[in-house]
């Protein structure tokens, strides 16, 4: 009677073991892929008004009159002209990008 027991309980632990094992095994086909992420980003188009105003030209120094100035400031005086005109010229260059029109120049 015990070797029966053994036999039909082991018999019995074997079946459901591989009932349970059943569902772990794989079918053959490939996982699907992951759904896709996706991201909503809101985009301004245009910068705000306040951004896409023209900078005001400095007049610039008086024709008449007459100054000396050494030459380690006149070499530093013209750096920054030079720099102000860039970060002008990049500024107008940015504007007309996103209206369309050209800044005023100093002439205009």
């Amino acid at each position: 009677m015990r070797l029966l027991r053994k036999t039909t309980g082991s018999a019995l632990a074997g079946l459901l073991l591989s009932m349970s094992l059943a569902a772990c095994a794989t079918t053959g086909a490939e996982p699907s892929p992951p759904e896709p992420v996706v991201v909503v980003r809101t985009v301004i188009e245009k910068p705000p008004a306040e951004l896409l105003r023209c900078p005001i030209a400095p007049s610039g120094l008086p024709r008449e009159g007459e100054a000396t100035i050494p030459p380690a400031w006149r070499k530093s005086i013209i750096g920054l002209a030079r720099g102000y005109r860039e970060v002008n010229g990049q500024l107008g260059r940015l504007i007309q990008f996103h209206t369309g029109e050209p800044c005023p120049t100093q002439g205009d």
